[in-house]
Parts: structure tokens; C-alpha cells; sequence
């Protein structure tokens, strides 16, 4: 896994030089691109609700199995 490349992290302008000249001379760009897509995907609206309804509902399932044992 760690040979797949999602993106890249810089700092500093060498750093970002580094990864430009990286990002430029990919052997599959595309490849690239489709992870990034994909893991974008987890940031969306509908993941976020999604994600957020399934919390909610364990903490009410959890508050009022607490509310039963008081």
C-alpha cells in the first residue's frame, strides 16, 4: 500500500518543487487520479449525513439504554 499515491504533502517550496516534478513524470497519472476520486468521495454531502445519522443513532440507542439501567 505504500507504493500508492493519493497526493502529495509539502511544506516548504522544495518540497512542493519535489512534488510537482513527482506528480509531472507519473508512469499512470490516471491511475492516480481515480484513487483521489474515489477517496475524495468520502468528504461528500450524502457521506456526511450518512455518517452523521448512523452517530446520532447509536448515541440515542446508548442514552436511552442508559435511561432503562438509572
Amino acid at each position: 500500500m505504500a507504493d500508492i499515491c493519493l497526493g502529495f504533502h509539502a511544506t516548504t517550496a522544495t518540497e512542493f518543487a519535489q512534488g510537482f516534478e513527482k506528480a509531472l513524470t507519473l508512469s499512470d497519472p490516471y491511475a492516480v487520479r481515480q484513487r483521489a476520486r474515489k477517496s475524495a468521495k468520502r468528504f461528500t454531502e450524502e457521506e456526511f449525513a450518512r455518517r452523521w445519522t448512523d452517530q446520532m443513532e447509536q448515541l440515542v440507542a446508548e442514552g436511552v439504554g442508559k435511561k432503562r439501567g438509572a
